[in-house]
């Protein structure tokens, strides 16, 4: 990590310890700003359309189909 105080927030923190993909989101968000990886960055999506992030209205209306 660039940052030592991100990773010290990280190592530090029990909830980020245990939750990679926070801490990973965490470390892009940072890595956004200030490093190579910026132009790569930029061009990935802002929104995913993915079950994960269906209300709980459009899950219910998921329930009588296969999906």
């Amino acid at each position: 990590m660039n940052s030592p105080s991100l990773g010290s927030l990280i190592r530090g923190d029990p909830m980020l310890r245990s939750m990679h993909n926070v801490a990973l989101a965490l470390y892009i968000l940072n890595e956004r700003f200030q490093t190579q990886w910026k132009p790569y960055l930029d061009v990935l999506p802002t929104h995913f359309d993915t079950p994960m992030y269906l209300t709980l209205e459009q899950l219910n209306r998921l329930k009588p189909s296969a999906a």
